[in-house]
């Protein structure tokens, strides 16, 4: 085309049209992190409570029906963000807006993604796209994992087995969502993950030391919460059961906080956000050593 044959008109026509794009997806990617973060807030109110509940009182919590809603709320939200990444805030799946569209025509025209200059621009948008934007619902997806993972291992404590952790994908499976553990030797996965909404390996990871510190917070929680309700339990109320042993739970968090602690011990961790959220495991294991060595001293001197 020649210079000349576009008119400024014509020119800003188009820029207007990039922008007014730019603000519905940015719009519009605002409203599911606003839906996805209350959801979350809710979360956060009913699992608060768990540093004022008996161990006994744990299934109560964990059964609860507005648990059950808020996640619910939460899968629909993130499946929110992942249709905003795969078609845009509202254009047609076509190869040029979608990446689903653009892997299913790479594949089945045999992988000739260098010989399809259109469909290079589509992947190339829609890239440009989630790049951009998961910024925006990142740390909120990294919460709603910690409440999957912190729920889970409440449920393994109830019966027994508190040194579980759930495993990424099926973390992310409880979400909704995908999960990814990095590079793939297929075109399509390596697509999806450049261009859709999923779990990564640093999500799952940061989500586990958030479950670190909950849990070195509960191992301190739960022992006044005990200690409570055995002074109320002398004034003839019957409030603790045989499984409320203040012990129990600084112990089982300590074992499994060590244990986490070595695991992490085990990956080469850059100097990045994870790094210095990992920094952080280590005094909560101080603290939760603390509080076992406050435990075992007072013991003796309290039977006596």
């Amino acid at each position: 085309m020649n210079p000349a044959d576009s008119s400024i008109d014509d020119v800003f026509a188009g820029i207007r049209t990039r922008f007014a794009f730019t603000a519905r997806m940015a719009s519009r990617a605002d409203e599911c992190v606003e839906n996805l973060r209350e959801a979350n807030r809710v979360l956060a109110f009913r699992f608060s409570k768990l540093h004022s509940l008996l161990p006994s009182q744990f299934p109560t919590l964990l059964s609860a029906p507005e648990v059950d809603m808020a996640l619910t709320d939460v899968r629909h939200a993130l499946k929110d963000i992942y249709q905003l990444t795969l078609v845009g805030p509202d254009l047609p799946a076509d190869p040029t807006t979608s990446a689903e569209s653009a892997s299913a025509v790479t594949t089945s025209s045999g992988g000739n993604y260098e010989e399809q200059p259109q469909l290079r621009l589509g992947v190339a948008h829609a890239i440009n796209l989630f790049q951009r934007y998961r910024i925006k619902w990142e740390a909120e997806v990294q919460e709603s994992l910690h409440f999957v993972l912190l729920r889970h291992w409440l449920d393994a404590y109830t019966q027994g087995k508190a040194e579980l952790l759930i495993t990424p994908e099926d973390a992310a499976e409880v979400l909704g969502v995908r999960y990814s553990a990095g590079p793939s030797t297929s075109y399509e996965d390596e697509l999806r993950d450049a261009t859709l909404l999923h779990i990564t390996i640093k999500d799952y990871l940061i989500a586990a030391l958030s479950l670190a510190s909950e849990l070195a917070r509960l191992a301190f929680t739960s022992v006044m919460a005990i200690s409570l309700a055995a002074q109320k339990q002398t004034q003839s109320q019957d409030v603790l059961k045989p499984t409320d042993n203040r012990n129990d739970i600084p112990i089982a968090v300590n074992t499994f906080l060590q244990n986490l602690q070595a695991a992490f011990l085990t990956l080469n961790l850059r100097n990045d956000v994870l790094r210095r959220r990992y920094d952080t495991l280590k005094y909560d294991v101080k603290n939760v050593e603390n509080i076992v060595y406050d435990l075992c001293v007072r013991a003796p001197q309290e039977t006596k």
